[in-house]
């Protein structure tokens, strides 16, 4: 499949943690996939924002089966 994104993320929202997938690459290769965990804790949530804009994430998804977010 082709991207039509090369810079975005997936979040999903859990009650302690949160699991962030990224997909980086040019349109015309397959994406390098990335994953980490942060805890819901506001500094940790700050370097996850931190590291979102290291990979250069221009657009997030976000998917919670609750009401954490």
């Amino acid at each position: 499949m082709k991207a039509i994104r090369t810079h975005v993320a997936g979040v999903d929202v859990h009650k302690e943690i949160i699991v962030i997938t990224v997909l980086v690459g040019d349109a015309d290769l397959e994406p390098a996939v990335h994953q980490f965990e942060c805890s819901t804790f506001t500094e940790d949530l700050i370097k996850c924002g931190l590291k979102l804009k290291e990979y250069g994430v221009k657009e997030v998804v976000m998917e919670s089966t609750a009401v954490y977010w």
